[in-house]
């Protein structure tokens, strides 16, 4: 629908196709390029060996949550000396579901911010960050 709407300029639009965050030669940007041209990117990075992309195949949803848990809490930190709770970012197209943003936002908090204080708002907690 967007698609069509954007195409049909009856409404006026910007498109932003200059990348500032990472160097040129980056995956992300290489593959956010490719996508934006309708290609599929490159899935060849690893976990073990990819500089800034991975393409991490998994099934099983409880597996997925434990990868992401695992990245966000080891890996990632460990590899690119970011800390979880302020540098990392997990985007997820869903909101329900054990992948989805509700349950992926309250298992970060347990595992990243343990013994924090909480607030629920709704079916929504929010901790905040003990230092």
């Amino acid at each position: 629908m967007f698609r069509d709407i954007i195409d049909s300029r009856i409404l006026p639009t910007i498109r932003f196709n200059e990348i500032f965050r990472q160097a040129r030669e980056s995956m992300i940007v290489v593959n956010a390029h490719r996508i934006n041209n309708g290609l599929m990117p490159e899935l060849t990075g690893r976990e073990e060996n990819s500089a800034d992309f991975f393409f991490i195949e998994l099934e099983e949803p409880e597996k997925v949550l434990q990868r992401i848990i695992n990245l966000c809490k080891e890996k990632i930190p460990a590899r690119f000396g970011f800390h979880s709770l302020n540098d990392i970012q997990v985007l997820t197209p869903m909101h329900k579901g054990v992948v989805g943003a509700s349950n992926l936002n309250a298992e970060l908090q347990k595992e990243l911010n343990p013994s924090a204080t909480s607030l629920r708002a709704r079916e929504r907690f929010s901790r905040r960050a003990t230092r």
